[in-house]
Formats: structure tokens, C-alpha cells, sequence
């Protein structure tokens, strides 16, 4: 039996922004691979890629910055490549930050990462998410329930 992985998509990037532990544009500097375990190494196994922040928006307040992706695609790894610059989503899985092939992490040069950062400086569309995120909740706020 295979398994191969399956993104449900992203949502825009200030929706992304908003989910996201840490938004950061960064140069891969490092990419350190697991070393196996009983002569095994698997899809799931973690590397470690290391990254020079060049402006971060939320999250790490470091020059440098280690993140962790599964080793590859088929569990939805993504494949950074040494001295490429990113745009980059992270979660906080485990107290890693993580990124997944399924999250907005994008080369830096895509069309997709220069309309995101514009959008993290745009105060409407970071209403816009706001308004989404908090409106369901506002009815159970005014009743002091939340």
C-alpha cells in the first residue's frame, strides 16, 4: 500500500499569515538530511534547513533560522534548494517550526510571494482577515461567553 500527499489547498496569504506560526522571507544557507536509523530512512524522516531571514513579518526575531520539512514530497515535504530564496509559512509542530509542501511556502521570485507581501502591508486586507476569523465568534464575545 502507497500513500502519497494531498493538499486540501491554501488559503490566500493573509489567510495563511494569520494561521501561521512564523512568515518570513529567508536564503537556504544549509539542508541537513537524517541519517538513518537500522539502514532506513523514510518519506516522513525530518530535514533540517537552515535560512538566513531576510525580513520577517511574524514569528522569529533571529538572523537565522532552522525549519523542518519531511524528506520528501510524498509526505508532503518541501524541497528547498540550497541558496534559493523563499517565502516561507511556518507551523509550530512540537516546538518546531515546520513547513509543509501544502502550506504557501514559495520561491521568493513567484508571482504568488510578491502579491503575498504586498497583501502583509495592505491594512485592508488584513481586516478582511480578521473580520472572517472573528465575526462567527462575535455573538458568543458580546455574552461573555468566550
Amino acid at each position: 500500500m502507497a500513500f502519497a500527499c494531498s493538499c486540501i489547498g491554501s488559503g490566500s496569504g493573509i489567510f495563511e499569515y494569520g494561521e501561521s506560526e512564523a512568515v518570513f522571507t529567508g536564503q537556504v544557507t544549509n539542508i541537513e538530511y537524517p541519517q538513518p536509523k537500522n539502514n532506513m530512512i523514510g518519506s516522513a524522516d525530518k530535514i533540517k534547513v537552515s535560512l538566513n531571514v531576510i525580513q520577517s513579518w511574524k514569528g522569529p526575531n533571529a538572523k537565522n533560522v532552522v525549519i523542518q520539512t519531511n524528506l520528501n514530497g510524498a509526505s508532503c515535504g518541501y524541497q528547498f534548494e540550497k541558496n534559493s530564496e523563499y517565502l516561507v509559512y511556518a507551523g509550530n509542530i512540537k516546538g518546531n517550526l515546520e513547513v509543509s509542501f501544502c502550506s504557501r511556502t514559495s520561491l521568493l521570485s513567484a508571482a504568488q510571494a510578491k502579491e503575498d507581501i504586498s497583501s502583509f502591508s495592505n491594512p485592508t486586507a488584513k481586516a478582511s482577515y480578521m473580520m472572517l476569523f472573528i465575526l462567527p465568534f462575535l455573538p458568543f464575545i458580546g455574552l461573555g461567553i468566550l
